[in-house]
């Protein structure tokens, strides 16, 4: 049931991008603030379901090292996301 949701609210944060990406420049308030919200619910999401899947279980050296890239390409990804918005008017 878990995978099924975590699979569901990221399809929703791609979907929201992509309608996103179709209104074009410059991207109504809503619709921006609305993706937001989606996807920092998606993360939160992702971060609860990955803290009690790794809670008391060893990690190896690879899942520490996935798990880390993974920290990294989110955190980009926020961060171009909050660059596009901030230049919507520049672009």
């Amino acid at each position: 049931m878990q995978g099924i949701f975590l699979i569901l609210s990221v399809f929703i944060v791609f979907i929201s991008g992509y309608w996103l990406h179709l209104l074009g420049i410059p991207y109504g308030k809503l619709m921006l603030a609305l993706h937001k919200f989606l996807a920092l619910a998606a993360l939160i999401t992702i971060c609860v379901m990955m803290y009690h899947s790794i809670k008391g279980s060893q990690l190896q050296t690879l899942t520490l090292i996935v798990l880390i890239v993974t920290t990294v390409f989110v955190v980009a990804t926020f961060a171009s996301g909050g660059i596009t918005s901030a230049n919507e008017g520049t672009l």
